[in-house]
């Protein structure tokens, strides 16, 4: 959608509002100026702090906008009065991966036409639309863009650079030289946006004329990084390389350390490119000033530097000695952080994340030195912003047995190595078994049972989780008219339902499905959704919650309490169950915190209506707790473990 906002009397106001999401707003803008609380409703304070965010930084460019839990990617163009911002050109592009991108990206091309940059719509390699800025920068008339290839909208040497960013799909901007109709060349900014195959495009081409550069940002000499001035990945690798010689290899140790800073991409979307080659630059002079004339470092990648460092002139250190002295020198790199960067005239606090291997232990050659630093490297981010590692055979081992789950789980499904176990849910008020947990369980024929904290990471990282969850739906509800058809009184089954399941748009088809497949009547099946999936993407979930409601399938919420949401969001589901986390049952003694928060929560259900049922109860003392605080319904090993549906059959089936 475009939106175009007006300072007026200070304040400001909404002018017009264009694009089908955007609908629901543009009936309330009267008069072509509307106040903010007037148009946004319960989201008015969150569109003022993206104002006043661009306000503080006076720019035009990407910035970030948060609605409730949704984060939409926003382009900006300001009109300026004495060097402040007038107005506000706001294009939506897209929601950053929270489900609703290619709703947001179906736009109406008339709301491009409001836009001063020049912007490209294309796919199968031909302009389909090119809004009026495009037209007057190129100076082409009429429609004759319309078929026209992009690539012969820039000189011959950019051309290879554009194809190469959309092959590759960066949306990362770059500089080329626009070719107009008269064949006059200028300098811009270019920017690639890949949309999603619903969308009727493939590339959205933001083309920004008049690019200024930063004061030390100079032409790229070869083997050189133009921003910060450091060596180039290719560079880099080929000294290293020619280092490395096993002819001539270097004497004593050495470590390839791997540098990538923690949100340069937020820093990015939020304070312009411009400010991203700031921040380069200044971690390149920190950088130089850690490293002796023998030692080497490059910018290798966006936000990723490379060292080549000496730890010892000799081969007569001991191992730990080596790594004493490289925890050492990790520490002052990091160190190098502890320091503000002044980006935009504001002091920001910048992390970064390091992995290192040692030459000659962790590898001689160039290849498995690397793969192990960055073996490190992904293994310092996966413990979070500012962490370091460095490789150890114990990593490799590791990183192995994940690859050889990740090769043997895309057969696991095929091969029919998955099986299902139930946990029961009984009522301890009547004393009876009133539900089902469908648990996902993998035999590997050679690695024996797997357990699920170890594959489903996995799964969910691969996207082997979809159609492993769609399975388990399928299987569950056989088997439960399977005990239906042998006699068993009807019960309830629950089945946990995954984040990128649930995002597909499919997902409802695939639940009636099942349900019509195995003629299931709708309120014996219970889905089991998170929090943090449910309020991913608040909207979405709600349409898909209620299209489950309106085939008379029940909702519950798992894990209830160990959420970021607001309980105030939690009337808007329409959620039958909430089940507790065991967390907080583990330790639920009168007067202690878990049991503060249990009771809340049981509080919470019963005054909203819904049912509630504690996960993870053992011990009898938890049962009592759980009775007199009006949490009937519990599911843990007191009550029975997971079992093969072969042990399940006897709870419900009665004998003769």
């Amino acid at each position: 959608m475009l939106l175009y906002l007006e300072r007026s009397s200070g304040d400001w106001h909404v002018r017009t509002i264009h694009g089908g999401w955007a609908l629901q707003f543009a009936e309330r803008v009267k008069d072509g100026r509307t106040a903010i609380h007037d148009v946004f409703d319960r989201w008015a304070d969150d569109v003022l702090r993206f104002i006043k965010n661009i306000e503080l930084n006076n720019r035009s460019g990407w910035y970030a906008l948060e609605l409730d839990v949704t984060r939409l990617d926003v382009y900006v163009d300001l009109e300026r009065e004495h060097d402040k911002p007038r107005a506000i050109h706001a294009l939506v592009i897209t929601s950053s991966g929270y489900g609703r991108a290619g709703e947001m990206l179906r736009l109406d091309v008339s709301a491009l036409e409001y836009m001063p940059q020049p912007i490209l719509l294309h796919r199968d390699g031909r302009i389909r639309y090119a809004n009026a800025a495009a037209y007057a920068f190129f100076g082409y008339r009429g429609d004759s863009l319309q078929d026209f290839s992009p690539l012969k909208l820039f000189d011959r040497f950019s051309r290879p650079h554009f194809l190469e960013a959309m092959v590759s799909r960066s949306e990362e901007p770059f500089q080329l030289i626009a070719l107009t109709a008269d064949e006059k060349t200028v300098a811009v900014k270019v920017k690639n946006i890949h949309l999603p195959a619903d969308s009727g495009m493939l590339y959205m081409t933001f083309i920004e004329p008049k690019v200024e550069q930063l004061p030390h940002i100079q032409a790229k000499a070869p083997g050189f990084d133009r921003v910060s001035g450091l060596m180039d990945r290719q560079s880099f690798y080929q000294r290293l390389l020619d280092r490395l010689d096993p002819l001539s290899p270097p004497e004593g140790r050495w470590a390839l350390v791997l540098l990538d800073l923690d949100r340069f991409k937020f820093i990015n979307e939020t304070l312009g490119h411009k400010t991203g080659d700031e921040l380069i630059y200044q971690v390149a002079k920190r950088l130089k000033k850690v490293v002796s004339d023998e030692e080497w470092v490059a910018r290798i990648s966006a936000d990723e530097f490379a060292l080549f460092i000496q730890l010892a002139p000799s081969e007569g250190a001991s191992f730990a000695e080596i790594e004493t002295v490289l925890y050492e020198r990790i520490h002052r790199l990091q160190t190098l952080f502890s320091e503000p960067f002044v980006l935009a005239g504001y002091e920001w606090f910048i992390s970064a994340c390091i992995g290192s291997s040692i030459y000659p232990d962790d590898g001689t050659g160039l290849d498995i030195l690397w793969q192990n630093a960055d073996m490190a490297l992904y293994r310092a981010k996966e413990k979070g912003y500012g962490s370091s590692e460095v490789f150890s055979q114990e990593m490799y081992a590791e990183t192995f047995h994940h690859l050889l789950l990740e090769t043997n789980l895309r057969r696991a499904l095929k091969e029919k190595q998955f099986t299902l176990y139930y946990q029961p849910i009984y009522d301890d008020l009547s004393k009876r078994l009133v539900g089902l947990e469908a648990l996902i369980r993998w035999q590997h024929p050679e690695l024996g049972m797997i357990s699920p904290g170890e594959f489903i990471p996995i799964a969910e990282a691969t996207g082997m989780i979809v159609p492993i969850g769609n399975w388990v739906l399928q299987e569950a509800t056989r088997q439960l008219r399977a005990w239906l058809d042998a006699g068993a009184q009807p019960i309830r089954l629950n089945v946990n339902i995954s984040l990128k399941q649930f995002e597909q748009n499919d997902f409802t088809y695939h639940v009636a499905s099942a349900l019509k497949r195995f003629s299931i009547p709708p309120e014996l099946l219970e889905i089991e959704l998170t929090e943090s999936v449910i309020m991913k993407n608040v909207e979405e979930s709600i349409k898909k919650l209620n299209e489950l409601k309106k085939m008379g399938v029940r909702i519950a919420v798992d894990d209830f309490g160990t959420g970021y949401s607001s309980l105030s969001y939690l009337h808007r589901f329409p959620i039958d169950t909430v089940k507790i986390d065991r967390s907080f049952i583990m330790d639920i003694k009168p007067g202690k915190s878990d049991a503060v928060i249990a009771t809340a929560i049981i509080q919470l259900a019963h005054a909203m209506g819904l049912s509630v049922v504690a996960e993870g109860v053992e011990l009898p003392e938890q049962v009592s707790f759980l009775s007199t605080n009006g949490c009937y319904k519990m599911q843990g090993y007191f009550f029975g473990r997971p079992m093969e549906s072969l042990h399940i059959e006897p709870l419900l089936i009665p004998t003769a």
